[in-house]
């Protein structure tokens, strides 16, 4: 056995029970809630209300953190046969092999954090280690440990890489996926013209026609006077439900709405308001370079 494996064999069986007691108790939990639901639904809500789990018995982050890391650190060099052993020793704890997406997302606020490189690496091995066993979906996690490395200047795309490269199928797919489409989506850069605020650009150069002639005092005219409080004017409504039918038989609507979704899921903060913001700034690109390219026939 891997030095490593055996300093904590015991500490990983202890708290595989602990788990296991915690995962089957909510299991039976579950099972005698639904039996008597469909008998009483007041008496099942009760039920579920009195017998809430015990958390005292439950391992704490803490306590998974401090299992996790040692390995999780040395798993990322360590030679193939190591990596292999280490992932049949977690296999074999099926309850305690549960936690690693929860600590992936750990390793990815703790990166964003402190910018410690080593936060990133354990992540990632979790993620080679479960190798899609769990059958739990990494994914958030994941994303948010490559945008957290990208924001603190570290190559992600070289760790990831490495990372899938040590990874089976399953858990490779996932990995790149992240690397392709940072690539190829969009990011948020600072506003070259005025120094502050934000603007979405593509990371690939295109030419796009220049909004820069337009001031603040422009922009903020017409979005006060064709914007707002507008809303329920049935021109406008017109307007929009054209628009709308337009988008919709374009063929384009799903593009266009994963091309909105990707622009928000590399924010740090991802929100309803920040996808209505990338919507508008979107929509508002979209708009400026249409009306350009076909201006309309009362304005020629």
């Amino acid at each position: 056995m891997e030095p490593i494996l055996a300093s904590i064999l015991s500490k990983a069986d202890e708290l595989e029970h602990r788990c296991a007691m915690e995962w089957d108790a909510s299991t039976e939990r579950r099972r005698l809630y639904r039996a008597m639901r469909r008998v009483d639904r007041g008496a099942a809500f009760k039920f579920m209300m009195e017998n809430v789990p015990d958390k005292e018995s439950m391992p704490t982050a803490f306590e998974i953190d401090e299992l996790f890391d040692p390995v999780c650190g040395s798993f990322y060099v360590a030679d193939r046969a190591a990596r292999e052993e280490v992932a049949a020793f977690f296999h074999d704890r099926k309850r305690l092999l549960g936690n690693l997406r929860n600590y992936v997302s750990r390793c990815a606020k703790k990166l964003e954090e402190t910018g410690d490189y080593q936060f990133m690496i354990r992540g990632l091995s979790a993620v080679v280690i479960d190798g899609g066993l769990s059958l739990l979906d990494f994914s958030r996690g994941a994303k948010d440990l490559y945008v957290a490395a990208r924001e603190q200047g570290l190559d992600a795309d070289a760790y990831f890489s490495y990372a899938g490269d040590i990874s089976n199928a399953e858990a490779r797919q996932l990995l790149m996926r992240f690397v392709d489409e940072y690539n190829t989506n969009w990011e948020v850069t600072t506003n070259s013209v005025t120094g502050t605020g934000e603007q979405f650009m593509p990371n690939q150069d295109r030419h796009v026609t220049d909004p820069s002639y337009i001031t603040a005092q422009m922009f903020a005219k017409v979005l006060n006077e064709q914007f707002f409080e507008n809303t329920d004017d049935p021109a406008v409504r017109r307007q929009a439900i054209t628009l709308i039918n337009l988008l919709r038989s374009s063929g384009c609507l799903p593009q266009v709405i994963v091309d909105v979704l990707a622009a928000v899921r590399v924010q740090k903060k991802p929100s309803i308001e920040l996808t209505a913001e990338v919507g508008f700034a979107m929509g508002m690109q979209f708009g400026f370079e249409l009306a350009h390219t076909y201006p309309s026939p009362q304005r020629q």
